[in-house]
């Protein structure tokens, strides 16, 4: 017996029911939704903490009111600052040791021309003579001593007037007490250096001035010294010996002076305002006053 054969399925409605069993209405438009895997998640927020009362302490805290009365122990100055604050008294005082080795050889001679015409006692001229040598010994140390203390007080003021400038003295200390302490090498460096300090100066041309000055009178100094030591050394009758005495009593003078001016440059060179610094800051404080 024949079966009677049914009619294909459309394929267009069917086609689509068959994809997703339902047909979505009209209209509707699909929304694609991203979510985080749960790993990657933040933790959940912690519980608020609960109020707690304010810390205090329960006594009186001292770790921040006790103090020490104990007064510090008194910094030990440097060598340069002793021996630099010697220097004035040092330098006095050589001024005088070379005052009474002029005296000294002022006698020697008056002594000599004396004994030209007549006999002199013997207790007197050993007394000149001990007297003039023991000036002359105590005049060649008084003269070291100034240099070496006026080396010293070149380095302190070199060293002050750099940390006002907030910088380091290029020159080392020894090479500062060098400069002015050996006899051919201070001849030249010695004013170098001064100059150098007066750079540090506010309005200093008068001190450079004087400065060159000073250094002219060094120069005829060691001209005056060095022509009384070759005058000494060659040997002669009694007026050349005479003549020698009174050249050495010259020496001693000038060498006062000399030390003398040195004197004044260091205190101008100590008064004089270093750079930068205003009037009221050297001393001077305006305050007010009831009338």
């Amino acid at each position: 017996m024949a079966r009677k054969a049914r009619p294909a399925p459309s394929r267009g409605r069917a086609g689509a029911d068959a994809g997703t069993g339902t047909r979505p209405p009209p209209g509707y438009r699909l929304r694609w939704t991203a979510r985080r895997p749960p790993e990657t998640l933040p933790p959940p927020p912690s519980p608020p903490i609960p109020q707690r009362p304010t810390p205090r302490y329960a006594y009186l805290p001292r770790w921040g009111l006790r103090q020490d009365f104990t007064p510090p122990l008194a910094v030990r100055p440097v060598a340069t600052a002793r021996w630099a604050a010697s220097m004035p008294a040092v330098l006095w005082a050589a001024v005088a040791i070379l005052l009474i080795a002029a005296a000294t050889e002022v006698a020697t001679y008056l002594l000599l021309m004396l004994n030209r015409t007549r006999l002199v006692p013997g207790w007197s001229a050993i007394a000149v003579d001990g007297a003039a040598l023991l000036a002359g010994v105590l005049a060649w140390a008084a003269v070291a001593a100034a240099a070496l203390v006026l080396g010293c007080w070149l380095v302190e003021q070199r060293r002050s007037a750099y940390a006002r400038l907030d910088q380091q003295d290029p020159r080392p200390a020894w090479h500062v007490v060098a400069g002015c302490v050996v006899p051919v090498v201070g001849f030249v460096s010695a004013p170098l250096l001064l100059l150098e300090l007066l750079r540090t100066r506010d309005r200093a041309d008068g001190l450079r001035l004087f400065i060159r000055w000073w250094w002219a009178g060094w120069i005829v100094l060691t001209i005056v010294t060095v022509g009384c030591v070759a005058w000494c050394m060659v040997g002669g009758d009694l007026q050349h010996t005479a003549d020698g005495v009174a050249f050495t009593a010259v020496v001693d003078v000038l060498a006062a002076a000399f030390l003398a001016g040195t004197r004044v440059l260091a205190a101008r060179l100590s008064d004089a305002r270093p750079t930068g610094e205003t009037a009221d800051e050297t001393g001077t404080r305006w305050v007010l006053a009831d009338r």
